[in-house]
């Protein structure tokens, strides 16, 4: 119904890299990548519907290009983002929601030396966050205290897209050289499987588990 929507929502960011899904919605609000310089998030309340005023819209300030976002599964308030420049900040949006554009996230570190692909929580396991980079590794960080635990290797080219088995034990990338991966973290660094079975190409793919993780499915481009 009209009365569920938010309107007037106005200079959505174009710039967004393909590996990240440009907006990111918990059950509480809307995480939407606006355009312009400083790399800017904003923030809408899903209870809070109508028409937003006209004006400057409050914004999380990253100081950096956007690579990816994503809301902490196990809170709803904290959301994660990464930079062009290898940087993981965290941001605690307040109680009430964002009224002022604020350029102070909550905490930040650096996760890798290069520009980052993107990033996605453990959907089973608390504060743990997996980042992917441009040095073609991908890390399992812990966010109580920022310290990296396992560094995945194994990628030659662009990864696209990453996803966790409704288990938590697995994941598995899809990458520009046309392979899908799957790892065990706990058990190795490199890929316990790995082979042919995704679009060849630079326009992109993405890959999820389906049917309780006993198939991958994976989506793209190709000719």
């Amino acid at each position: 119904h009209k009365s569920t929507h938010i309107e007037n929502l106005r200079n959505i960011s174009r710039q967004i890299p393909s590996e990240c899904d440009v907006f990111h919605a918990n059950f509480e609000r809307v995480a939407v990548a606006m355009s312009g310089a400083g790399g800017k998030i904003a923030i809408f309340e899903l209870s809070k519907t109508g028409r937003l005023a006209d004006g400057v819209i409050p914004c999380l300030v990253n100081g950096s290009s956007i690579m990816d976002f994503q809301w902490d599964p196990f809170d709803p308030r904290t959301l994660a983002v990464a930079c062009d420049d290898g940087m993981i900040k965290l941001w605690k949006i307040p109680e009430g929601g964002l009224v002022e554009s604020t350029n102070t996230p909550t905490q930040e570190f650096p996760a890798h030396s290069e520009k980052l692909y993107f990033i996605k929580f453990h959907p089973l396991a608390k504060n743990v966050l997996l980042t992917a980079s441009y040095d073609l590794t991908m890390k399992l960080w812990d966010l109580t205290d920022l310290s990296e635990k396992i560094c995945l290797l194994g990628h030659t080219d662009q990864i696209y897209s990453f996803c966790w088995s409704p288990c938590g034990k697995f994941c598995a990338t899809v990458c520009k050289d046309g392979k899908l991966r799957i790892y065990n973290p706990r058990s190795s660094e490199q890929p316990v499987k790995e082979g042919i079975g995704a679009p060849v190409g630079s326009r992109g793919s993405r890959i999820t588990y389906a049917l309780d993780g006993e198939v991958l499915v994976v989506t793209g481009f190709d000719k």
